[in-house]
């Protein structure tokens, strides 16, 4: 049965779909079909999801219950992760986290070691291409020990077994990229110093003198930054578009930027005491694949935009990312973020929630994305036992409130949202949702 306008009755293998362009979204002369790719043996319910094959993207959403970690597979077989999660266990927060998943028993690094390992291709060589660091911290590259807890260190490589540490001591991280160095665009996390960028640091300098990891600033308004590594050409519609990083935005024009936040001059003399945070400095991205577009942004945020107009880094972002098929929410759909302006200009048809602690999801910001598209399919890792009675009018809505999720999208811009169990690291599929149609 037909859902909404988003889905499709299946369609026979390599029939193309009608090419348009729905509004707000920039019809793209250069998009051209990829090559028709063989389909990955059909999931179902109750298995493990079909590995992928050439010719598909897949974005991998992984729940460890302790921050955010998207681990991706382009057409060609190019691998990135965005983020490794690594934040403190539930109880050791105020406020408290959400239950670990599958259990209290394994690391939030091995989970995402073990999920990568089980659904990386051979293609990958048993490495990660590219690590893209959204921002510094905790729940997006690992926590450290502090007086409240106690983070495992490696043994005698002088950083600790968690977030990025953990992740690329056992699998190869080819290239990390990311915001650049802290003290450009100082924000209240890690001015004058953070034990977590530095410890991110150390791990870098080992990762380079093991592996040969090279690390790089996000250039802002290029997509040849991100690119295919295998078989580009024959992906010609497959573009990483580099939005924003560092309060830097992307201006829509060629490989023009724009400074949306005061100068590290200017922050260090008039604003030492209201510094911005490190999320509104997150890098952000558009993963395009023919008609399908996915956008991701770690924390961004417009919290304090009543005080400073540029505390609000989504209103320069929405003037320039244009519709998408799906994003994830940002800063985990908690409280002042995903403006009103931002998801009028996005109108994902679905959204994925990372939640980690016990306020996420907003609900004044579930109502926003609904508002955006009625329409929309969320699908939440959690839900924090403080936000459950605000959100009662919306369970019934949600496309799932537990998992990891998978986005695999085919050559023709259809795509399915398959619900994988996070209970165990069997990796079982419990739902698919679409298909879904790019417009």
């Amino acid at each position: 049965m037909i859902k909404n306008r988003r889905m499709l009755a299946p369609l026979l293998i390599g029939t193309a779909l009608a090419a348009s362009c729905c509004e707000g979204k920039n019809p793209d002369p250069a998009k051209v079909d990829p090559p028709v790719v063989e389909t990955p043996d059909e999931a179902k319910v109750g298995s493990v999801l079909p590995a992928w094959k050439e010719g598909y993207l897949d974005i991998h959403f992984i729940n460890g219950g302790r921050g955010e970690s998207t681990y991706c597979i382009f057409p060609d077989g190019t691998t990135m992760l965005i983020d490794a999660a690594g934040a403190p266990k539930k109880n050791e927060m105020d406020p408290p986290g959400v239950a670990p998943k599958p259990s209290e028993n394994i690391s939030s690094g091995q989970v995402i070691v073990n999920y990568i390992n089980h659904f990386m291709p051979a293609e990958a060589g048993g490495k990660i291409d590219y690590f893209l660091a959204t921002h510094y911290h905790s729940d997006h590259i690992g926590a450290v020990t502090t007086k409240t807890y106690t983070i495992p260190m490696t043994v005698g490589l002088g950083f600790y077994d968690n977030g990025i540490g953990a992740v690329g001591t056992r699998i190869p991280l080819m290239k990390v990229i990311d915001r650049g160095d802290s003290k450009d665009r100082p924000s209240t996390d890690t001015y004058p110093s953070s034990t977590v960028y530095n410890n991110y640091l150390s791990f870098i300098d080992w990762s380079t003198k093991k592996y040969g990891t090279t690390r790089e600033k996000m250039r802002v308004g290029y997509n040849d930054q991100i690119v295919m590594k295998k078989n580009a050409g024959d992906y010609p519609s497959f573009k990483v578009m580099n939005i924003a990083a560092n309060g830097d935005v992307w201006t829509g024009s060629g490989n023009e930027s724009s400074s949306e936040i005061p100068s590290t001059k200017e922050l260090l003399a008039n604003y030492l005491d209201n510094l911005p945070s490190g999320n509104i400095l997150s890098c952000v991205i558009k993963i395009s694949y023919g008609k399908f577009d996915y956008f991701t942004g770690g924390d961004i945020q417009y919290s304090g935009r009543s005080t400073y107009s540029w505390r609000d880094i989504e209103a320069p972002i929405a003037r320039v990312t244009g519709r998408v098929e799906a994003m994830k929410a940002c800063h985990h759909a908690t409280s002042n973020t995903n403006s009103d302006a931002l998801l009028s200009a996005l109108k994902p048809d679905v959204v994925l929630g990372g939640v980690w602690r016990s306020v996420q999801p907003n609900a004044a910001t579930i109502k926003r994305m609904y508002t955006a598209n009625s329409r929309m399919d969320i699908f939440l890792t959690a839900i924090g036992d403080d936000a459950k009675s605000e959100l009662t009018s919306y369970m019934s809505k949600f496309g799932s409130i537990e998992g990891h999720y998978v986005i695999r999208v085919n050559k023709d811009g259809q795509y399915k949202v398959y619900t994988l169990d996070d209970t165990n690291e069997k990796y079982l599929v419990k739902k698919i949702s679409g298909p879904y149609k790019s417009e």
